[in-house]
């Protein structure tokens, strides 16, 4: 069976529904949000799920009818299949203002996806659910950035040598492929990646060239960790810059990149500064680029790579597992 791991949102998710009307969790698929869903004791007449084809046919037909619930909170998983009911769900908590009507779970950004008009800003928290930090496996509460600013570390540290990093790197955050065998672990990341781009994408994209986004992935997996640049990256790939950008904004709403905007001292320092962009899963990214751990291990560019990734994902489930969402 399926280890469950207590996860650092859990308590931001308990928080976030008794002050807001809604509260949604997305994070990439296979990363435990429906496991969250479930470690919070809703009754089960409460909790619907989108990928079922029954269910999803009735949301469609009327989204009215299927947010009515009579009290508690009405869990909705894979929101993204139908945002229909985001108009829906904003008439009925306009017209009670009540906390923790609503939880919904998506597998992509809905503020990326172009047919979503309704924000339900001002109703919603939105909680980040990534794949899952050392500490969240080794069952550890996080502490590293409390320690850092107050610079407090505890007596006894567990170091790790340089192998033993990339080994946790290569291992990555999925729940179903963490204690797989080195070899089924990346036939599961390939399987993963295949779902995703012939199945979970067409729920947000029209895309007729699935083979561009596949060598696009490739890339945008070997560019993790570097400074984001579209001309570059066009350079690689036989495909116009409008479509490569809606392509990345494609990766990045499915939760398999991340880009992260330069630090700056004032506004007009942002001028000619690019972002970042960095894989979220190093296991899945290591798995697309086929790396083998010796590969990497004796090659500073790849254990750089890897590592710095490894580190922006820690540190961002770190600061994800606070109270604070938007």
């Amino acid at each position: 069976m399926l280890k469950e791991y207590a996860r650092w949102q859990k308590n931001a998710v308990i928080h976030a529904l008794k002050f807001r009307r809604v509260v949604i969790v997305s994070g990439p698929r296979q990363s435990g949000k429906t496991t969250l869903v479930g470690q919070l004791k809703m009754p089960d007449d409460h909790v619907r799920t989108l990928d079922q084809t029954s269910m999803l046919r009735v949301a469609l037909e009327d989204p009215h009818g299927f947010v009515k619930h009579a009290g508690g909170t009405l869990a909705i998983d894979e929101i993204q299949k139908a945002p229909e009911l985001l108009s829906a769900i904003k008439m009925v908590v306009d017209a009670n203002k009540a906390p923790g009507q609503f939880l919904l779970t998506g597998s992509a950004n809905l503020y990326n996806l172009p047919e979503v008009t309704e924000s339900l800003a001002g109703r919603v928290a939105n909680i980040r659910l990534r794949p899952l930090a050392v500490g969240e496996i080794l069952e550890r509460e996080p502490s590293f950035l409390e320690a850092a600013f107050a610079k407090e570390w505890p007596a006894k540290i567990k170091y790790y040598d340089k192998e033993a990093v990339i080994g946790i790197a290569f291992r990555g955050g999925y729940p179903e492929a963490l204690h797989l065998p080195i070899r089924e672990r990346k036939a599961w990341h390939r399987d993963y990646v295949r779902t995703l781009l012939d199945r979970d994408l067409k729920d947000i994209a029209n895309i007729r060239r699935r083979s561009d986004m596949r060598n696009l992935l490739e890339i945008m997996a070997a560019w993790s960790g570097k400074f984001m640049d579209i001309a570059g990256i066009c350079g690689k790939v036989s495909i116009a810059k409008p479509t490569l950008e809606t392509y990345v904004n494609l990766l990045e709403a499915l939760y398999l990149f991340e880009r992260v905007p330069p630090w700056i001292r004032t506004d007009y320092d942002r001028v000619g500064h690019h972002s970042k962009i960095y894989a979220t899963d190093t296991g899945l990214m290591s798995s697309i680029l086929n790396w083998r751990l010796n590969d990497v291990l004796f090659d500073s560019d790849k254990s750089g790579k890897i590592v710095e990734t490894l580190v922006f994902n820690e540190l961002s489930a770190q600061i994800g597992s606070r109270y604070e969402y938007s």
